[in-house]
């Protein structure tokens, strides 16, 4: 019987092939079934069956086909039964000799051809089907040639390089899933982990793989080895006790992770056939859990949860600018460990109520560890720099609000919904980070400015409804927990309808499923900032609207309520001695030795005075500085004051007082010719708590620093000014070096003193006081917007009263660079106060010679001190004005140029 074809009978071959295929309608179909054609061989069929079994049999129609190139006859029946029943003959009776006709029948249903014949399975093809004996052809490749050829030839390589091979072979299927154990950290049948190596070994060192050579196992095994030990190393900092809340948040993103990537692999366990398939399957989570390792790694280097923010910012993106398609799940990590540490900055700024301050404390960084104590920032930390300056200045202002107005209506900001801080990583998400925040700001604003005027607050915590809120918010209804993700049952059950965990579990399988390529999901077409820049541009709209409240409110309150600008005037009025009342009676009380001691009672006003040159003894008792000179401060104070209140307390308890010196430092102001005669006396100013932090301790030392100074300027102009009447009293020629030293020591303290009172002084503290005056008439007309841009905030107004004494003190020649041109002035002092010591003297013969030297050394000096001030002036930077941004004084000019114009006009000394 031909190949393809099957009977219905014994006798009757029908031809089945092509009977299944459908013709399509449309088609011709000659062309479809051109290599079939109808047969020609059709015979008669001859049948031993009874008419009953005719019946049964279906007519034979002529709609067969088979095909033409493989049509045969078949033999014709009668000669098919006479061969059947004569081969049943002889194999009856070789076995049994005389067979019964029931035997016959019992042999035939016994199916000896199955139970006893010989299975020939071939594979059926084209080749064998024309021609049986026909052979295929060999492959050519090694790797196609079976198992055994690939084990022979590498038997061969080994004996000719003298290479022992292993005893034992493992089958490729144990070797597949102990590769896949091990990639997953689990131990197998082929590896254990070693504890005290800290990574997975073999179990038996003498084995290979069948069909497999030793460098293509190895190459394979390295990755999936690293890939194992990284999954150990993460279970391990998973289950390890932690205490720190960002080891916390970072323990629970990992675990996530983690069982993410045991899911994601799970599921193509059964479909791996091969090595490379392993290689392959491992290759994308090995790029993720080896992110999540060096993560891990930089949290450990630090214990601050700011530094620990900034470096895993960065770490995190070089690894997606290395494998963009992690970054959603990098992001997502970021911001479960940003999260306490955000939490922390709510708490700090007014917008959360309920975490302690310890724990805020814990989570933000200290005092000591402000950007200004450590010098110049670093570009990792520039971002966050400017979050941080945000939340110091809050926090101070939200201290003084809460001492000062505990029911100011800004304490209560943490009810309105829109007051939270999160961390979004696209525009779209910061653009409406910034509206709710001009909402927030909008709605606080005017409940501020009611709480000035003395109304009481409305309620605010409408008007959010206008604005799309597609930001999560905390829900406190009881809902049901879904307890198949992944460490739910170790946060709050019945809260947060989305679970952060169930999120990053499906970031990271949709990460791990994803194709490389224009279509994946995780190719950052839109274009989003940085990590770093996205941190700070989320959480600076919020932070920046609660400064501006805050400073605003605070600024109200020490403006008009604790008089901060009269505060300011009294140090420039008596610290500075900038008045001009003050100055005079302070110099006569020292310096005139026609009033009379105060060591007696006063009888009339202003009589009494230390009489410093006219003195056996110094410094005076302290009772005796109390009677002479707190009088003094009093009625000039109150001489002056504007304010119409009868007190006799002055601001901030100001009083003289005596400073404290060393040993040495008080036996040189017991020489009453030396320059540091009066160093021991100092005015002292206590700020009120609420003014402290604009008045500080560093702005108080440098009140001191300048009020020493002019103290001692204020000495030698009395001195010189004692010398210049003197020229009347005495029969000197006009042209003596006594008269040219009188005069010229007047003309250098009066220049200099001049200089140092308006331009040094009046013109630095002239602009430093329209800016007062401007905030303060700001805050008088209830400008909120006018107040913020003129003072910007409470600790941009610090930084102002700072700078304007950082630029007194130089233009002073007082500051730290400056040590050259201070040591030849207090030479110059020195020698103007030695003079004055001479004249007094009745000596006239060793007066002119000491005179001459005296005089000498003073021109010496000024022509020294005028060449340094002329190179300092050169080299020096022009510094800008405290006010916004202006043009640098003087085209560039430092201050002492004028100073030096008027001292040395015509080239005198020089």
């Amino acid at each position: 019987m031909a190949e393809g074809s099957t009977s219905m009978s014994n006798e009757e071959p029908i031809i089945l092939d092509g009977l299944l295929e459908i013709p399509d309608l449309l088609s011709d179909q000659k062309s479809i079934w051109q290599p079939f054609q109808q047969a020609s061989n059709f015979f008669a069929v001859y049948t031993d069956f009874d008419g009953k079994e005719e019946e049964r049999l279906p007519k034979l129609r002529s709609e067969f086909f088979t095909l033409d190139c493989y049509d045969e006859p078949l033999p014709e029946l009668d000669s098919l039964v006479e061969s059947r029943s004569a081969s049943e003959g002889e194999e009856s009776a070789s076995t049994s000799g005389v067979i019964e006709h029931d035997e016959i029948l019992e042999d035939v249903w016994s199916l000896q051809d199955v139970v006893s014949g010989t299975r020939d399975n071939k594979l059926v093809n084209w080749d064998n089907f024309l021609q049986p004996q026909t052979q295929k052809p060999r492959s050519a490749y090694l790797s196609e040639a079976g198992l055994a050829v690939f084990n022979a030839v590498l038997a061969d390589e080994a004996l000719k390089t003298n290479t022992k091979l292993p005893n034992l072979i493992a089958r490729h299927e144990d070797f597949l899933r102990s590769l896949f154990e091990l990639g997953l950290g689990r131990d197998s049948m082929l590896y254990r982990y070693d504890q005290l190596l800290a990574t997975f070994v073999p179990v038996t060192e003498d084995f290979e793989i069948s069909g497999m050579s030793f460098q293509v196992q190895q190459d394979v095994l390295q990755d999936v080895l690293q890939m194992g030990n990284c999954m150990r190393r993460l279970k391990a900092f998973v289950t390890e006790p932690k205490v720190r809340p960002l080891s916390i948040a970072l323990s629970s993103a990992v675990s996530t992770i983690v069982y993410a990537v045991e899911s994601a692999i799970q599921t193509s366990k059964s479909k791996l056939q091969s090595i490379l398939q392993v290689k392959d399957l491992f290759s994308r989570p090995m790029y993720l859990i080896h992110s999540l390792q060096h993560l891990i790694e930089v949290a450990a280097t630090t214990n601050c949860a700011r530094d620990a923010i900034i470096q895993l910012m960065y770490r995190a993106e070089q690894e997606v600018s290395q494998h963009v398609w992690q970054g959603k799940v990098l992001h997502e990590i970021l911001r479960v460990l940003a999260t306490p540490w955000i939490s922390a900055l709510e708490a700090e700024v007014g917008l959360r109520k309920g975490m302690g301050g310890a724990e805020v404390q814990a989570l933000l960084m200290s005092e000591s560890t402000k950007a200004q104590d450590h010098g110049p920032l670093n570009n990792q930390e520039t971002p966050v720099a400017v979050v941080e300056e945000l939340v110091i200045n809050s926090r101070r202002c939200l201290n003084i609000l809460q001492a000062q107005q505990a029911d100011h209506s800004i304490l209560d900001s943490s009810k309105i919904s829109s007051s939270h801080l999160s961390w979004y990583m696209s525009w779209a998400a910061i653009a409406r980070l910034q509206t709710q925040a001009d909402e927030y700001e909008h709605v606080l604003r005017k409940a501020i400015l009611r709480y000035n005027q003395g109304k009481p607050p409305k309620g605010y915590q409408q008007r959010h409804s206008e604005i799309e809120d597609a930001l999560p918010e905390e829900d406190d209804r009881l809902i049901l927990t879904n307890l198949d993700v992944p460490n739910v049952l170790d946060r709050d059950l019945g809260r947060r309808s989305v679970p952060t965990e169930s999120t990053l579990f499906e970031l990271t399988t949709t990460a791990l499923a994803a194709d490389i390529g224009s279509s994946d999901p995780f190719d950052q077409s839109e274009f989003c900032p940085s990590l770093p820049h996205s941190l700070s541009l989320s959480l600076t709209p919020l932070l920046s609207a609660q400064s501006r409240l805050l400073s605003f409110s605070t600024l109200h309150l020490l403006f008009k309520t604790h008089s901060l600008y009269a505060h300011l005037s009294v140090q420039y009025r008596f610290q500075l001695l900038s008045d001009g009342l003050f100055a005079s009676r302070l110099s006569r009380a020292l310096f005139d030795s026609d009033q009379a001691g105060g060591e007696g009672r006063r009888i009339m006003e202003g009589t009494t005075g230390l009489r410093l040159q006219a003195r056996d003894t110094w410094p005076p008792a302290s009772s005796e500085l109390r009677l002479v000179l707190m009088g003094i401060l009093s009625e000039s104070y109150h001489l002056t004051d504007a304010s119409g209140v009868d007190s006799d307390d002055l601001p901030g308890n100001l009083s003289f007082a005596i400073r404290d010196l060393s040993t040495d430092e008080l036996e040189k102001c017991k020489d009453l010719s030396s320059i540091e005669t009066l160093d021991f006396l100092r005015l002292q100013y206590q700020a009120p708590p609420v003014l402290d932090s604009i008045i500080t301790q560093s702005s108080l030392r440098k009140y001191d620093r300048i009020f020493k100074y002019m103290l001692r300027l204020l000495r030698v102009q009395a001195a010189a000014q004692s010398l210049l009447r003197d020229i009347a009293g005495r029969t000197a020629r006009s042209g003596s070096k006594n008269q040219k030293f009188r005069i010229e020591a007047q003309h250098f303290v009066s220049t200099l003193a001049a200089y140092s009172s308006n331009d040094a002084i009046g013109v630095e503290w002239s602009r430093f006081q329209d800016l007062l005056k401007n905030i303060e008439a700001a805050i008088d007309r209830d400008d909120y917007e006018g107040t913020i841009a003129i003072a910007g905030c409470l600790s941009r107004l610090e930084r102002l009263h700072g700078e304007v004494l950082d630029r007194i003190i130089e233009a002073l020649f007082l500051g730290r660079r400056q040590a050259q041109v201070r040591d030849v002035i207090d030479g110059i002092f020195g020698l103007i106060l030695r003079f004055a010591a001479v004249s007094r003297r009745n000596d006239d013969g060793t007066k002119m010679e000491e005179t001459k030297h005296v005089y000498r050394e003073f021109k010496r000096h000024v022509g020294r001190l005028i060449r340094c001030l002329r190179n300092q002036g050169f080299a020096s930077t022009a510094k800008t004005h405290i006010s916004e941004g202006k043009s640098p004084q003087g085209g560039g000019e430092p201050p002492f140029e004028h100073f030096l114009l008027k001292l040395d006009m015509f080239g005198y000394y020089t």
